[in-house]
């Protein structure tokens, strides 16, 4: 029985990764391991409380500014995770995604000579480091599974064997088709919004390629100041730098607005109710493009960070600019259609994910490249 090791860093990239964790612990061949690192260390690990922690990987390090922290958390994943991997036999590490963290998490693995098989590999998104750290993370695994065609051609494009790439779609999705849906008064409840009429999901990211991260959040702030009769939902940003920015502008503005409330992070069934039940979701978070196309949520995208990624019809693109925003509110208060997109799938990624790993005996020949 051959060992997977399964890292998640954040609440962003363990919401993706559940499905296909349920689905390898009931393998009859691989036994399923759940590492746990990065910005999960430094909040509750509440959210595991139905799964075993395989092991935890310490990423500490001295907070002098956003940047260097960064780097710190890097370099102490890369020598603490490269530490497990020569102690204990694993014969396939499974990463998702394009944060930084998970970088450190493939090197090592690189370095242990263990294979690795890479989630939503060939997506672009020219506004963030994430790009470059995607298409690295992308280089160093033997094995890729795509959320969509276009993103399959590129790594094919990047030198990638078309014989190791699965065209999986967005594990997002399947866990999106399985929640059941709350009500619309339950969920505005929960959130703190009860009669409201109306609701904004907000989820601002930093643009890591861009200076002045303060300037697009003042300026989506300044637009919604507009909108005083609309429920504002903002979910919390991830630690990139220049969060720390944003997130001291933003709850600012929450402490000041009786009709805005922040929410760290939603889950997976307050999320999809959210998509659901809120007008759009605004900002430039991945779930606008990924996700909210499921529901045919209208999405207001704002600035770069997100460019090279494919559009659904129903997202919007506008830059960080407070009249841009406002009019583009006001475009989508005004449209009650959704049409649904299933470009990133129908919620099946975590099968597929599943049944390509069972059709291994091993892993051993994936090493090479």
């Amino acid at each position: 029985m051959s060992n997977i090791a399964l890292v998640t860093t954040s609440r962003a990239d363990w919401g993706l990764l559940v499905p296909v964790l349920d689905r390898l612990l009931h393998s009859p061949k691989h036994k399923a391991k759940l590492i746990v690192t990065g910005q999960h260390l430094d909040q509750s690990l509440e959210i595991f409380s139905n799964y075993q922690i395989d092991e935890l990987i310490e990423c500490s390090c001295e907070r002098r500014n956003e940047e260097a922290a960064a780097c710190g958390i890097s370099a102490s994943i890369l020598a603490n995770f490269g530490q497990y991997l020569s102690v204990n036999e694993i014969d396939l590490v499974l990463v998702l995604g394009d944060r930084f963290e998970m970088l450190s998490v493939a090197v090592a693995a690189v370095i242990n000579r263990v294979p690795i098989a890479h989630i939503f590999g060939g997506d672009t998104t020219l506004g963030a480091i994430d790009d470059s750290v995607r298409h690295a993370i992308s280089k160093l695994a033997s094995l890729h599974f795509p959320s969509n065609t276009d993103s399959a051609a590129k790594l094919v494009e990047m030198g990638e064997l078309p014989d190791r790439i699965i065209v999986s779609g967005s594990t997002g999705i399947d866990t999106l088709s399985q929640v059941k849906l709350i009500s619309r008064d339950v969920f505005f409840d929960s959130v703190g919004l009860i009669g409201t009429d109306s609701v904004l999901l907000v989820a601002y990211h930093p643009e890591t390629l861009a200076d002045g991260q303060q300037k697009g959040i003042e300026e989506l702030l300044s637009a919604l100041e507009k909108f005083p009769d609309l429920g504002l939902l903002f979910t919390g940003t991830n630690i990139d730098p220049g969060h720390g920015d944003i997130e001291r502008v933003v709850a600012t503005y929450v402490a000041s607005h009786a009709n805005a409330v922040f929410v760290d992070s939603l889950g997976s069934r307050l999320f999809a109710a959210a998509l659901n039940h809120c007008v759009a979701i605004i900002g430039n978070s991945s779930a606008g493009i990924l996700e909210a196309p499921y529901f045919g949520t209208p999405t207001i995208n704002i600035g770069n960070r997100q460019a090279g990624r494919r559009r659904s019809a129903s997202v919007m693109d506008v830059g960080a600019d407070a009249a841009m925003i406002e009019h583009a509110i006001r475009s989508c208060l005004q449209s009650k259609n959704r049409v649904r997109d299933y470009f990133f799938g129908e919620g099946n990624a975590s099968a597929i994910i599943a049944s390509s790993l069972e059709s291994f005996g091993n892993f051993d020949g994936l090493i090479i490249k």
